[in-house]
C-alpha cells in the first residue's frame, strides 16, 4: 500500500517510522497531489484533503469522503470495547496539557491517581503531569467486567494510533466508505500492539 502524508501532519516524522516499519506499506512519500496514492493522512481539514485522494485517514473527526477519522487514543478504546465483544462504559485518559479537575481517576504507574474532568458520562480527561498519557478503558460483558489499561510516551502514543489507522485502512480501502477504527477493530487493535504499544487487561477497581 502506497501512503502519503500531508507535510502539516502534526508528529509527522514519528508517524512516519511507525508505517515505514510496518510491511503492508510499500512506499512512504510527503503530499504531492501528483503522486499515486492509495491513502493519505491528514487532518481533516487539512489543504492535502481537497485534492480528492482516494482514502485519507485522519486522528480528527470526520471529512468529506471515504476515509478513516478518530485514529487516536479515543479511536483505540472503542476499537478495544468491539474485540472485547463488550459495551464500553466509561475512558479514562490522561495526557499533557489537560487541566485538572475535581473527580480521581486512578491511571498505571508512573502516572498514578489525577483529578480530571468528566467531559461526557463516558469520558473523562485528566492531566498526566509529565510527557506520559495513560488510558484506562472500563468494558461490560455479558460474563465479567474488563478493563484495559496504555501508558506510553503521549506523541508516541498517538502516532501509533494514527499510523494503526493507516495500517488498517490496507483491508478496507477500496469499500471507499466513511469508517472509525471501531469498524476494522481487529486489524486496528493488532497494528497497535505490533508497533509497540502495550495494551494490558487488569482488574477493575472495585
Amino acid at each position: 500500500m502506497k501512503v502519503t502524508l500531508s507535510r502539516k501532519t502534526p508528529l509527522l516524522q514519528r508517524v512516519a517510522r511507525v508505517l515505514a516499519a510496518d510491511p503492508v506499506i510499500t512506499t512512504v512519500s510527503y503530499w504531492d497531489s501528483r503522486n499515486d496514492t492509495d491513502v493519505t493522512v491528514a487532518y481533516a481539514d487539512d489543504e492535502a484533503t481537497r485534492g480528492a485522494p482516494r482514502f485519507v485517514v485522519t486522528a480528527d473527526d470526520y471529512l468529506d469522503g471515504p476515509g478513516m477519522s478518530n485514529c487516536s487514543p479515543l479511536g483505540l478504546a472503542r476499537a478495544l470495547s468491539r474485540v472485547a465483544g463488550g459495551q464500553l462504559k466509561h475512558i479514562s485518559w490522561a495526557k499533557p496539557g489537560t487541566s485538572r479537575g475535581p473527580n480521581p481517576v486512578h491511571f498505571p504507574s508512573p502516572v498514578g491517581l489525577r483529578y480530571g474532568t468528566n467531559v461526557t458520562t463516558s469520558l473523562t480527561m485528566a492531566p498526566a503531569g509529565s510527557a506520559l498519557s495513560s488510558l484506562v478503558v472500563d468494558i461490560d460483558t455479558a460474563s465479567v467486567p474488563i478493563q484495559y489499561a496504555v501508558v506510553d510516551d503521549a506523541e508516541y502514543m498517538a502516532a501509533v494510533c494514527w499510523a494503526a489507522g493507516v495500517i488498517a485502512a490496507a483491508q478496507v480501502f477500496e469499500s471507499q466508505q466513511r469508517l472509525t477504527p471501531i469498524d476494522v477493530a481487529e486489524p486496528y487493535v493488532r497494528a497497535c500492539q505490533a508497533a509497540g504499544l502495550v495494551i494490558a487487561r487488569q482488574e477493575p477497581a472495585s
